[in-house]
């Protein structure tokens, strides 16, 4: 009898030990789509990050455009005030 007990309590804890078993199976046979995804994934981050640098150095270059820009507006905006201040002088009576 202490057999029989001891063959079905066996049998008991390997059937457990199965259906955990298939539930682990079938959670990682879900992921397979997701796993196969990271790859790419993966490749475009690599894309981003790379897009992400030459946007960071235009970025850049255009400020320093631009406040270079602003620094020849300024220049050539004093001279127009002179040139103005020339020919009002000139065409004045006196």
């Amino acid at each position: 009898m202490a057999k029989d007990r001891n063959k079905n309590y066996t049998d008991i804890l390997l059937e457990d030990i199965n259906d955990k078993f298939q539930a682990v199976l079938e959670a990682v046979g879900s992921m397979q789509g997701y796993v196969k995804r990271i790859p790419g994934i993966e490749q475009k981050i690599e894309n981003l990050e790379q897009e992400l640098a030459a946007v960071r150095m235009a970025a850049t270059t255009t400020s320093r455009d631009v406040t270079k820009i602003k620094a020849d507006v300024s220049k050539i905006d004093k001279q127009l005030d002179e040139v103005e201040a020339r020919l009002t002088a000139v065409e004045s009576p006196a």
